[in-house]
């Protein structure tokens, strides 16, 4: 599982404002969201079911979502969106300690 909490440390150490640190964060939820949303409408791409799925209460419609991507693709939203967010983690890392090598190097 994704530390978010080493991202957010690493932005502090440099300087990053608590405000533009909370602001970076909503933006990344925003951006892994719509990733999310993306995926999900991909899978669920059948007209008769998004408007059977639009009629819905919000709350009942995701869990009807949750349920038919599941049954789709065999995968969690869940796990899905927890993939997603592993994956910026590690890149945001990787790419970090890379930029501190080279910049040490120099």
């Amino acid at each position: 599982m994704a530390d978010l909490n080493k991202v957010i440390k690493i932005l502090k150490e440099n300087g990053v404002k608590d405000d533009d640190a909370r602001t970076f964060i909503i933006n990344l939820n925003n951006l892994l969201s719509q990733k999310l949303y993306l995926e999900v409408a991909t899978a669920l791409n059948d007209e008769k079911e998004m408007s059977r799925l639009n009629s819905l209460p919000p709350e009942e419609m995701k869990v009807e979502i949750a349920k038919l991507y599941k049954q789709k693709t065999d995968k969690d939203v869940a796990a899905v969106s927890d993939e997603m967010l592993d994956s910026f983690v590690t890149g945001f890392l990787t790419q970090y300690h890379q930029q501190r090598l080279s910049s040490k190097k120099s």
